[in-house]
This record gives C-alpha cells, structure tokens and sequence, in this order.
C-alpha cells in the first residue's frame, strides 16, 4: 500500500500564502497552485510477472515492457566483448552489486544475471555505444 497526505494551509494565518486573502487554489503546474502529485514505477525482477501488471488498473506500459530496446534482442554475447565492458564511473554504485568477479566490468553472463529490465537498459546502452564508434556523426 502507498499513501500519500499532503496538507495545504491556505489561510490568512499562513505568511507563505501567496494569495491575500486567500483564494480558492485548483489543480495546476503553477506555484500558487496546488501540486500534489505522486507518480512511482514498479519493476519486477522476474519476466513471469509482466501479465500480473499489465492487468492493473492505470498500467501504463513504458518502452521496457514492449521490447523496443535497439540491443534488447541481441544475444549479450554479440554485444559484450570476452573481457566485458568497464562499468561507468556513474552507475558504479549501482551497477557494481552485478559485478561478481569484482574486475570493473560487466560481462554477458553477469549481465544476463541482471533483472529483464535492467538487462535490457544495460544492453540498450551498449548497443548506443557501438553505433556510435561505428558511426562517430551519431549523438
């Protein structure tokens, strides 16, 4: 269960109040409007449970459950050399956990160790990489 509570004092009393007197405040991107808003994502570990959420009401499927990924569906063996591809210095403290060999890099095997949807933003990546070393004119 999520719950969210948001408390908004629009009264004379509040010296925040950007609005003297108070207004009536709507829905809206604009500071004096009310803004709250909670948006999260679920991401399963396991392939088995995209039917389970795809059924949930307001299931809104992003690129990552529809295989659109450009390296999704090479085999990781193609896209990763033998040695692996060095983690980057961003995602280290991330990505690092699926480093089981402990060298610095990823290999296919640990990454095909990773989550489905993880796997495939890590394959994705690699892929982008290599059109780009292939293709120096893409950004």
């Amino acid at each position: 269960m999520i719950k969210v509570e948001a408390y908004y004092d629009n009264s004379a009393d509040n010296p925040f109040n950007p609005s003297n007197p108070p207004q009536r405040v709507r829905f809206g991107e604009a500071t004096t409007d009310e803004m709250c808003l909670l948006m999260f994502s679920v991401v399963s570990n396991r392939a088995e449970d995209t039917p389970t959420l795809m059924q949930t009401p307001g299931f809104q499927p992003k690129a990552e459950l529809e295989g659109t990924h450009s390296g999704a569906n090479i085999p990781t063996e193609k896209l990763v050399p033998p040695g692996g591809v060095p983690i980057p210095e961003k995602f280290k403290g991330f990505l690092e956990v699926y480093d089981t060999n402990r060298d610095g890099k990823l290999t296919a095997v640990e990454i095909d160790a990773m989550p489905v949807l993880l796997r495939n933003k890590v394959k994705d990546a690699i892929k982008q990489q290599l059109d780009k070393k292939a293709d120096p004119s893409k950004k």
